[in-house]
């Protein structure tokens, strides 16, 4: 059994690693001095004091586990995936396979991680938490994944202004090339959004939320999160807006998660990305896809005789 002290010693270092992992981050990749840079400064801030008001709803984010193996085990897995955010933008470029693998142990390395939480905590606290039940989770998220996608319609002058690819929330999704409408949901919700909701939500800032606190486990999460997305976005064209647009859509799921649960993440993340594409190959017909899945949630939750969103 270890010593409360023990645990209390580690807590105290994984809040000043965390602090300096955020940190670390932004120096790695330095905000721009434009709009778009100072407004991805300010979404930093927003998501910090957010996270505050969601620990207050959401029981899993405010349990306190005195777990030694938990703590240490969060901060060996955000100091990999910082190191490979400094390796990327050293070398500029990985070779392919070393890129994935280190996504792979990345979300595995979280899994794991994951699983020693539920010997602590119950399993509905931690990712699968719904006010009224998991229809209502999805609907919610293909909406709050749709008013993303419209916002950012808005933002790009019908995406316009920079590649709309881009804009594409992941890390492999820039392999993708599969045009089929149906085939790209379900490629990310499979292959995208499950993975990185497990790595960005539950872990970062569920798990961070248990080792630390909710706010200091937000900044890390969505400074990194900011610093992966800048390894292939950072120098292009257009770049600061892009990064901008991805940090917004992080602070978007995350609330989509502590509210309603892990499907509505996962959900905002794939149709938000699924709308992307579809504006790619169907023009105009995907702001209309967005808003008939806005009103289908209106509808359900009329239905169920609960709040839309």
């Amino acid at each position: 059994m270890v010593s409360s002290l023990g645990v209390s010693v580690l807590k105290v270092l994984g809040a000043g690693w965390a602090l300096s992992l955020a940190l670390g981050a932004v120096y790695v990749f330095p905000l721009r001095s434009d709009i778009w840079g100072m407004g991805t400064g300010f979404l930093f801030a927003v998501t910090a004091l957010v996270s505050i008001l969601l620990a207050r709803r959401r029981v899993a984010l405010s349990v306190d586990i005195d777990n030694v193996y938990l703590v240490a085990g969060y901060l060996s897995l955000a100091s990999l995936v910082f190191t490979f955010s400094v390796i990327a933008l050293v070398v500029r470029s990985l070779l392919p396979f070393m890129g994935d693998l280190i996504y792979i142990i990345a979300v595995f390395g979280a899994l794991v991680l994951v699983g020693v939480l539920n010997e602590d905590v119950p399993i509905y606290q931690l990712a699968f938490y719904e006010e009224s039940g998991s229809i209502l989770a999805v609907t919610r998220g293909l909406a709050l994944g749709s008013i993303m996608y419209l916002i950012v319609y808005w933002l790009t002058g019908g995406l316009t202004v920079v590649e709309a690819s881009q804009l594409v929330i992941g890390y492999l999704t820039t392999k993708l090339q599969i045009e089929e409408l149906v085939g790209i949901l379900f490629l990310m919700v499979f292959v995208v959004a499950i993975p990185e909701e497990l790595l960005s939500r539950v872990f970062y800032f569920n798990v961070g939320s248990n080792v630390v606190t909710a706010p200091l486990a937000s900044l890390l999460m969505i400074t990194t999160w900011y610093a992966l997305h800048a390894v292939t976005r950072y120098f292009l064209p257009g770049g600061s807006l892009i990064l901008f647009i991805i940090t917004l859509g992080g602070l978007v799921i995350t609330i989509g998660y502590a509210l309603y649960g892990f499907l509505c993440a996962v959900f905002t993340h794939a149709i938000y990305n699924t709308l992307i594409y579809a504006s790619i190959y169907f023009g105009g017909v995907a702001t209309a896809m967005a808003a008939v899945l806005i009103a289908l949630n209106f509808l359900v939750a009329r239905y169920l005789g609960v709040r839309p969103l």
